[in-house]
């Protein structure tokens, strides 16, 4: 009984023995793959280390972005109110030319007037002697417009 379990033993010890060698066989096999799959895992995560860097970055870089938007909103609203003032402004300048135009037009004429009512107080001979002694009617003969 105890042959036989030797026996057995031995035959166990056989078998194991072959797939230890099978399975040494199969571990360098497997060594050569794992070796050439190892680099481009290391350089995967390089890159990936790399990536989650430029990531960083970019998320900076984006907040800034957005700074710099709203800054830019703000700043377009304030000229959108400041053409508003100038639309505003600009409507309120020409009125106020044409009716400085209207008040030109009407102080030519009434000096144009003046002057003929002059010119006709001159020529009344009674009136001459009032003018000369007249003091501002004297300054208005002094002024160029009016010594006609």
């Amino acid at each position: 009984r105890l042959e036989r379990l030797l026996r057995r033993l031995e035959r166990l010890l056989r078998r194991l023995e072959r797939l230890l060698q099978r399975l040494e066989w199969l571990l360098r096999r497997l060594e050569r793959p794992l070796q050439r799959l190892e680099r481009p895992l290391q350089r995967l995560e390089r890159l990936l280390r790399q990536l989650e860097r430029l990531l960083r970055r970019l998320e900076l870089l984006l907040r800034r972005l957005e700074r710099l938007l709203r800054r830019l909103e703000l700043l377009l609203r304030r000229l959108e109110r400041l053409l508003r003032l100038q639309e505003r402004l600009l409507r309120q300048l020409e009125r106020l030319l044409r009716r400085l135009e209207r008040l030109l037009r009407l102080q030519e004429r009434l000096l144009r007037q003046l002057e003929r009512l002059l010119r006709r107080l001159e020529r009344l001979p009674l009136l001459e002697l009032v003018i000369r002694e007249h003091p501002l009617l004297q300054l208005l003969l002094r002024q160029p417009l009016m010594r006609r």
